[in-house]
């Protein structure tokens, strides 16, 4: 289930981190009615606290969480840290033919390190709506533990990457629904060594050996999405939009297959000078079987809750200009103690626009 807690907390706060205020992810973007670049880079920072079994951290920085554990009965430890962070969006706009071609982040997960990147192309065809296509692929590598059940000795890290593809159906025949289907493959550099150090913490002695637990708890495999939102405009500043998220993980791991379902509420206040952006996240976890190593499965609900207000010319310095800053904070309950897991943020960054 180490496996399960890269991925089981992916619930956490998709909209987490400032440049949501702006990005394609949170509401629909309509196509710009102008032939050009344009777009938007932020970077930044966030203080964080953290607790997970599962992450050891990203390409920015491994060793967030504690690389020596002595059990595989308690939670992990809280730690903090202080890591960078970036965010970027570019997009050439064919005004006569309403078509856009983008490269862009999609808001890193900042709890479980798993940062998408786009490169895609969106066409507007009026009353049957934006119908786009993109390619995924991981913009910073999530560092995850080789063997994230080794307490013989410290653990090493590894790079977790997705690659896949998307479909999104926006503004459907005119209405105010969006569709989105997502395919990601999910592979760990060196492979999936789970289990293969796991000291037994059962009851009853488990019969597998360390290669058919591996097998049992292997990390790696396939990643499904159905995305269905709708998009309220209150009045020309204030938006609400509710999303349903499903996501199948069809990993090779029998005992860490599972189905998230997730409910979130988006809340948007665009004002000439300030941006609002309100997110709360509730998800739950339902796993196919007993994990052989705990003796019983890793079901988990999860709740969490941002905010991000953003300041557009601060001090006169430019319209094009922006100040950023987020809090947030994330908690996932399993039943099975290990893959428990929580956060909270504090982000600041700065954004340029194009």
């Amino acid at each position: 289930m180490a496996k399960a807690t890269s991925i089981i907390k992916l619930t956490i706060i998709h909209g987490i981190l400032a440049s949501s205020l702006w990005c394609q992810s949170l509401m629909a973007v309509p196509i710009a009615k102008e032939s050009g670049f344009s777009g938007f880079i932020a970077v930044g920072a966030l203080g964080l606290e953290y607790k997970s079994n599962m992450i050891a951290g990203n390409a920015l920085d491994d060793r967030i969480t504690d690389n020596v554990i002595n059990s595989l009965t308690d939670e992990a430890s809280t730690e903090s840290t202080v890591i960078p962070n970036f965010e970027y969006n570019f997009k050439y706009t064919f005004a006569e033919s309403q078509t856009e071609i983008f490269l862009g982040s999609e808001l890193m997960d900042v709890l479980t390190f798993d940062g998408i990147s786009r490169l895609g192309v969106r066409k507007n065809f009026n009353r049957v709506g934006i119908l786009g296509i993109s390619a995924l692929f991981s913009t910073v590598p999530t560092e995850v533990w080789a063997d994230p059940y080794d307490t013989s000795q410290p653990r090493q890290s590894t790079e977790r990457t997705t690659r896949g593809a998307a479909i999104k159906w926006e503004d459907i025949a005119g209405s105010k629904f969006g569709l989105e289907m997502r395919a990601r493959k999910l592979e760990i550099d060196g492979g999936d060594k789970s289990g293969l150090n796991a000291p037994y913490t059962g009851q009853v002695p488990t019969s597998l050996t360390p290669q058919e637990l591996n097998q049992q708890l292997n990390r790696e495999g396939d990643i499904s999405t159905l995305i269905g939102r709708y998009t309220w405009k209150i009045n020309n500043k204030n938006f609400l939009e509710p999303q349903l998220r499903y996501r199948d993980y069809d990993l090779d791991g029998q005992a860490i297959k599972f189905q998230r379902t997730s409910l979130r509420l988006n809340y948007l206040y665009n004002g000439a000078n300030w941006k609002l952006v309100g997110v709360v996240v509730a998800n739950q976890d339902d796993f196919d079987e007993i994990n052989p190593l705990f003796g019983r499965k890793a079901d988990a609900n999860g709740i969490g809750a941002s905010f991000t207000a953003g300041y557009k010319n601060p001090f006169g310095w430019s319209k094009q200009f922006s100040l950023l800053g987020t809090v947030a904070a994330y908690e996932n309950d399993s039943d099975i103690d290990f893959y428990t897991m929580s956060g909270s943020l504090v982000s600041l960054m700065a954004l340029y626009r194009f």
